[in-house]
């Protein structure tokens, strides 16, 4: 795995969960005006239970993947030092919540910007392309999502644009949601499950921690990652826009995209 090369970002105790004892807001100041004024923590809600993409070292205390690197590389940019990046758990049907009730200052989570959930929340450019894709077990006969059937069950997460889609492109498949992806993984090894939908680079994370199963058929979409912030964070979307900018020219982006999903492509 491209995982065990040396560590792109060095992390310290600041980096670590925030355990959410209490939802406290972060600070009643906007995050650029807390940064400028020697607070530079920036705190992202980020996924912490899918391998590659987001999860808890629970030796360390860190958070390692795909969304953590790019969140430490743009707070880097931001605030001058990847260890200013503090992470608070959240999942696919509360992390809105955490940016809405400023308990954190931005999501980066795989989350798809759309059009229903610009309503709620800002989204920055997209720092990522991914798109909803499908795995079963290597035996299955399912070789493409036009194989799905009324008899073959399709499970995921809830919250997730990827659920909402398969009411349109396989609606006659009936589908079971789940907390978290690794709920809904679980269900399709346990054999609960004919299939299981979500971000290709979620499933490539559960298949790296789990033999026996694979794709069927390619990308079904195209989804932009984007992250996620308050309407009223102007200024600080603007930055988190110049800083994936300058870490897309400077080929950090795509260096972090080759060390968790390299063996993939």
């Amino acid at each position: 795995m491209k995982v065990t090369k040396k560590k792109m970002f060095v992390t310290s105790a600041l980096s670590a969960l925030l355990l959410m004892s209490g939802c406290t807001k972060v600070s009643e100041k906007s995050v650029m005006e807390r940064i400028e004024s020697g607070d530079k923590k920036i705190v992202w809600a980020t996924n912490v239970t899918t391998p590659l993409v987001g999860q808890l070292n629970v030796e360390t205390g860190e958070v390692a993947g795909y969304d953590s690197d790019v969140a430490r590389a743009l707070t880097e940019v931001i605030t001058g030092s990847s260890e200013n990046a503090v992470f608070v758990e959240v999942s696919s049907q509360n992390r809105v919540a955490f940016v809405k009730n400023n308990i954190a200052d931005a999501v980066i989570s795989t989350m798809t910007i759309t059009d229903e959930r610009e309503k709620q929340v800002d989204f920055t450019d997209s720092y990522y392309i991914g798109g909803q894709a499908l795995i079963v077990p290597e035996d299955s006969e399912i070789q493409a999502i036009e194989d799905l059937t009324a008899d073959t069950i399709v499970a995921g997460a809830k919250g997730t644009t990827m659920m909402i889609n398969m009411k349109t492109i396989a609606p006659q498949a009936p589908t079971r949601e789940y907390d978290t992806e690794s709920e809904a993984f679980t269900t399709l090894i346990a054999g609960q499950a004919n299939a299981y939908t979500s971000d290709n680079v979620v499933l490539m994370g559960m298949m790296s921690k789990t033999s026996g199963f694979r794709f069927a058929g390619g990308r079904i979409t195209d989804e932009p990652y984007g992250i996620a912030l308050n309407e009223d964070e102007d200024a600080f979307r603007e930055a988190l826009n110049e800083a994936i900018t300058i870490i897309r020219e400077n080929g950090t982006l795509a260096e972090i995209e080759d060390k968790w999903f390299g063996d993939y492509y």
